[in-house]
């Protein structure tokens, strides 16, 4: 096994290892990741990697750049010389940031998005951290109407220095290599002896374990400590996977597993895979009883046997030597003890199955269960969702287009934006004071969100005075969580015809309303109406007629009455 080195240039952590190749491969790794972003400001970091790198790699010389969940990382591989040059231009941008191009690389992440989609795991980690940390990760970087240019100077400047970088070389550093990037300014995280600290991972606060509808198939993942077992567990739950649901039941075909940073101290062990529906009605109970057997005896020793003798041969290979080198400059970003990879194989090849057990354990108890909507489900865990609560009194309150069919009330006022159901007395309740991030759309459409991820949508076409109400929304939200995007195509919105909304109001109220005064009166006179017109074309007598024309007013006022009690 390859021995991984430290050294340091220009005042950067330095981990390399010798791999014998003629070129060179390097990772520049900044600890700035996703967990360090807010709703308005997602994206921001992916924006400036792709200014950094907009033009640059050719030839033999290959370049690329991610933003992970706790690091960026800048990529090259290609002629020593090549990579050199590359590494010192990279820093240089870096130091002095040139941004003449934003709106262009903005508009390429909003393609990237739209091609990339959202995945089953990232859902999985918004629905754990809502509107934040990982949880971003289930957005498609909605803080990029926002971005600026002084935005992103203060971005580079306060994160992409020196003493929050490290680097990954898979050969030793050439005499040549200069890394000049700019030295952190007094009180910047990064500033002191360290990378910017971790922030800690804040889950929403859910009672778990709980399940939740992922109509792309099966997703279950949980919280477990940084510890190695819980990368060991995230192999086996593939491994039980695709045993229990491809090779037995023939009702998948791509079972995976991913393990993700949270924090210093935490990771998300998630696993899942596609399922047909011939496995939806035994699905959670497959699941279920694979974790309580997991987490009660550990997996079958063979099993276990096997992840292990795969990993240490992975950990030999020299092809992947430098994987050992980011391993140990990730560890150094992230504020933990840098082991060596002869402490890390002894680790693995001490693992037992006990140790599996306590991680699936861990697992169990912070379950998030996704399954496709159609699948039986027997067990008794709670399903997350948006919970209602009583409405609060509103000053200004807008009616459905469809009323009296639609009896639902949209309220906006200075303290809450709240979704109102009349009938069963209670409301979605966003408080503008916990607004994280408002989608404004250039066509009026609004979605305000809470930290936890539940929000509310406005489609202004759908209420009366619904511009009115957006006016209104936009002036008590705080303009600094507004998230500018461009119009989208929607369905068009065409009210139900009078006659037809009136009649579905009527049918849809409790069996009891008829027996209230206003109701009975409204009846009453619908039918003397409808009665005196009749036989007044029939029998030619006036009085028929004035008998309708009183019927006709006690019908409105009816109405009127009724109109007013709904607005109540």
């Amino acid at each position: 096994m390859l021995g991984v080195q430290r050294t340091d240039v220009d005042g950067v952590p330095t981990f390399w290892v010798d791999t014998g190749r003629p070129t060179l491969a390097a990772a520049l790794v900044f600890r700035q990741g996703m967990v360090d972003e807010t709703l308005t400001t997602s994206g921001w970091t992916h924006l400036l990697e792709h200014l950094v790198l907009e033009g640059r790699g050719s030839g033999a010389l290959h370049v690329n750049g991610s933003v992970g969940g706790t690091v960026t990382t800048f990529d090259v591989h290609g002629p020593v010389e090549g990579v050199v040059s590359h590494l010192e231009e990279v820093c240089r941008w870096l130091a002095a940031p040139r941004l003449e191009r934003v709106d262009h690389e903005a508009s390429v992440l909003r393609a990237e998005a739209d091609v990339r989609g959202a995945s089953a795991a990232g859902r999985a980690l918004g629905w754990r951290y809502g509107a934040r940390g990982l949880g971003l990760v289930s957005y498609d970087e909605p803080g990029l109407g926002r971005a600026t240019e002084t935005g992103l100077v203060e971005l580079a400047t306060a994160r992409f220095h020196r003493a929050n970088a490290a680097l990954v070389l898979d050969g030793p550093p050439p005499a040549s290599l200069r890394l000049p990037l700019v030295q952190p300014r007094d009180g910047q995280p990064g500033g002191g002896p360290g990378p910017a600290p971790l922030p800690t991972a804040v889950p929403c606060d859910d009672t778990l374990p709980a399940g939740y509808v992922e109509n792309a198939g099966l997703v279950l993942s949980g919280t477990v400590a940084r510890d190695g077992a819980g990368f060991m567990a995230a192999h086996l739950l593939q491994r039980e996977l695709r045993q229990l649901l491809r090779s037995e039941s023939a009702g998948a075909y791509a079972p995976w597993s991913s393990y993700e940073h949270a924090d210093a101290g935490t990771a998300v062990l998630l696993a899942g895979s596609d399922v047909q529906p011939s496995l939806h009605p035994t699905l959670v109970d497959t699941v279920i009883g694979m974790l309580e057997r997991l987490s009660s005896e550990g997996p079958a020793e063979e099993a276990l046997r096997d992840v292990v003798e795969a990993t240490v041969q992975a950990m030999g290979d020299p092809y992947q030597a430098s994987g050992l080198a980011m391993r140990a400059a990730v560890e150094h970003l992230q504020g933990r003890p840098v082991t060596t990879p002869e402490a890390h194989l002894q680790a693995v090849s001490d693992m037992t199955t006990a140790d599996v057990a306590e991680s699936v354990t861990q697992l169990r108890e912070t379950l998030l269960l996704g399954v496709p909507g159609p699948t039986t489900w027997d067990d008794p865990m709670p399903m997350l969702r948006f919970r209602p609560t009583q409405p609060q009194p509103s000053s200004d309150s807008f009616r459905s287009i469809d009323w009296p069919a639609d009896v639902s009330r949209l309220r906006v006022d200075d303290q809450h934006v709240q979704m109102v159901d009349p009938r069963a007395g209670e409301a979605l309740v966003v408080r503008t004071d916990e607004v994280v991030g408002m989608f404004a759309y250039g066509d009026g459409l609004r979605h305000v969100v809470r930290s936890d991820g539940y929000g509310i949508t406005i489609d202004p076409r759908r209420w009366r005075q619904g511009a009115r109400a957006v006016e209104l929304l936009d002036r008590v939200v705080d303009e600094a969580v507004h998230l500018p995007h461009p119009p989208v195509d929607r369905p068009e919105v065409v009210p139900q015809p009078p006659l037809k909304r009136y009649w579905a109001g009527l049918r849809s109220r409790p069996s009891g309303w008829w027996g209230t005064p206003t109701g009975g009166l409204l009846l009453v006179a619908m039918v003397w109406a409808v009665s005196g017109v009749v036989v007044s074309l029939l029998t030619g007598d006036a009085g028929w007629g004035v008998l309708a024309a009183a019927a006709t007013t006690m019908t409105v006022f009816s109405g009127w009455a009724t109109r007013h009690r709904s607005q109540e």
